[in-house]
């Protein structure tokens, strides 16, 4: 964990004591309880995540690690993690069952069918980001924008009602 930890704040330039270990020590933490390998991997192209972000990230990635641990059954998750001027990209991918669809949807599909990851599509929207899943019977992929600077509803507290 300490070397994840530091290749993710050497990744990011951040202080040793900034709070983005959090995303590796949570991975950490759901690799030991799930007895499954997560994989994280960072870029930053110069930027980190805003103070008032880090918090909602880490809470969305831990929704959908646990979600593709607990319903897809993989072997391995790999969770990646892009900071651009713009927004927090991740991805989260893993070798399990996939989603009871097939093919990739888009957020509005998400929504409209109610189809994937139902809590963790609405935190993201709450946010003002947007979710896609595509699904093969051989894993899924869960991505997911969150805006920097604010978007629908850059409040936390925001985000924490959209988990109820």
């Amino acid at each position: 964990s300490d070397v994840c930890s530091s290749d993710l704040r050497r990744a990011m330039g951040a202080a040793p004591d900034a709070p983005l270990p959090r995303l590796a020590e949570l991975c950490g933490r759901l690799a030991a309880e799930w007895k499954t390998p997560v994989d994280l991997r960072m870029a930053s192209a110069g930027t980190g995540v805003p103070d008032d972000l880090i918090g909602s990230l880490c809470l969305a990635v831990h929704e959908g690690v646990v979600n593709a641990l607990q319903h897809g059954h993989p072997s391995r998750v790999t969770v990646d993690v892009r900071v651009s001027p713009e927004a927090v990209h991740v991805s989260i991918v893993d070798d399990g069952r996939g989603f009871p669809f097939s093919g990739r949807k888009e957020h509005p599909e998400l929504t409209t069918h109610d189809l994937g990851p139902r809590t963790l599509r609405e935190r993201v929207a709450a946010h003002g980001g947007s979710l896609a899943v595509e699904s093969t019977a051989l894993g899924a992929r869960v991505e997911f924008d969150l805006p920097v600077g604010g978007g629908a509803a850059s409040d936390q507290s925001q985000l924490l009602r959209a988990a109820k």
